[in-house]
């Protein structure tokens, strides 16, 4: 995530148990968790990491090839989505311009 406040408000999103964990620990997981999970380790730029799922689609309409979404669609999917519907910054970065072949698989997901 971006911030705190996107944690936040994907944790107003997901609501109930795991909403409210989310919301609660959003500036811990801010502070501390790139520090952690980003220790000893060369991390790509948002833009990168839109590369690579660009490399992995290829010519094809889904992230698993064929025609229909797999799991491997719904995962990647399942874990944009929250960020999106809150309007995090970094979305349209990581999905390119609209008409992207990224941002347009992201179309056919929703």
């Amino acid at each position: 995530a971006g911030s705190c406040k996107e944690l936040c408000a994907c944790g107003a999103l997901l609501g109930g148990k795991i909403g409210c964990f989310l919301r609660c620990c959003s500036c811990a997981l801010c502070c501390f968790a790139p520090g952690i999970i980003g220790k000893n380790q060369q991390l790509k730029s948002v833009q990168g990491y839109g590369d690579m799922l660009r490399d992995h689609l290829g010519s094809n309409q889904f992230l698993g090839g064929g025609d229909k979404p797999s799991a491997l669609d719904l995962s990647v999917f399942g874990m944009l989505q929250p960020f999106a519907r809150i309007g995090a910054a970094w979305i349209e970065d990581l999905l390119g311009p609209h008409g992207d072949a990224l941002s347009q698989w992201y179309d056919r997901m929703e």
